[in-house]
């Protein structure tokens, strides 16, 4: 096992700190949760949420993530 204890800690690139992920992604999670949590829907829940715009632009930023960490993290 490897353990690293500091205050701060860059992992990645001279630009990207892939640590970020972990941050960017619990943001994303917690708008698609608010927009969800928010949501409506009109005739009785037959139709999509009234803020399906919103959720759809929130959720594409997981692939938006994914991109701009790809190029630093080996798979």
């Amino acid at each position: 096992m490897q353990q690293i204890v500091a205050p701060q800690v860059w992992f990645g690139s001279r630009t990207i700190n892939t640590l970020n992920l972990m941050l960017d992604l619990c943001d994303t999670v917690q708008q698609l949760a608010q927009l969800t949590a928010q949501h409506t829907h009109t005739n009785n829940g037959s139709s999509q949420p009234t803020n399906s715009g919103s959720i759809s632009a929130t959720a594409s930023k997981a692939g938006d993530l994914k991109a701009k960490y790809s190029s630093v993290i080996k798979q």
